[in-house]
């Protein structure tokens, strides 16, 4: 063999090589990238389960909920597509399940001040509106939902806020009550 032949069959396997590292690489770069949106879908099934069953439900609408579970299906579709592996099927079927189950709020409590028991919970509460709205503001961005839909969302949404801030107000009133006790406005006045 000549020192030409020798330095082609060479550089012919170097190619060889460089080229199946290249496609080794792209194979594992791609599985990555799909191990990274899966982890990402994940998160907002995550997310919107804790919302769709933690939101108070004298704050939820027969809207509100399927919409939520609407975006839950389409989630749960688009893992499917990148992993076989993930139990779908399952998931889309108590998701049905958990539309075709009857939903009626139910009444604010009457002749009682608040509608939280302690401060915590309308704390927790405030957030959880908050979280919820935010969800769907993202759909929105994303035209997952028409803009009127939204809109009418977000006013539901911001109404349930302000109640529990409002709660939040009186809690708090009640705390300074029961811990110093009644004050003459008066007296506090001339003191300024």
């Amino acid at each position: 063999m000549s020192p030409t032949e020798t330095a082609a069959i060479i550089l012919t396997g170097v190619f060889i090589m460089a080229m199946a590292a290249i496609a080794v690489q792209t194979a594992e770069n791609q599985r990555r990238e799909r191990q990274l949106q899966l982890l990402a879908i994940r998160n907002r099934i995550r997310g919107t389960e804790h919302l769709l069953d933690s939101l108070p439900v004298e704050f939820q609408t027969q809207t509100l909920r399927t919409l939520m579970i609407q975006t839950l299906r389409a989630l749960w579709i688009s893992a499917a597509k990148l992993d076989r592996g993930v139990n779908a099927q399952e998931q889309l079927q108590k998701l049905a399940e958990r539309e075709k189950e009857p939903f009626s709020p139910p009444s604010f409590p009457a002749n009682q001040l608040t509608l939280f028991m302690d401060r915590n919970t309308a704390q927790r509460s405030r957030s959880l509106v908050r979280e919820t709205a935010q969800l769907i503001i993202e759909l929105k961005q994303k035209n997952l939902i028409s803009f009127d839909a939204a809109q009418q969302q977000l006013m539901h949404l911001k109404n349930a806020y302000q109640r529990c801030n409002c709660d939040l107000v009186l809690h708090e009133a009640q705390d300074m009550l029961t811990n110093r006790g009644p004050h003459v406005a008066i007296h506090r006045l001339g003191q300024l």
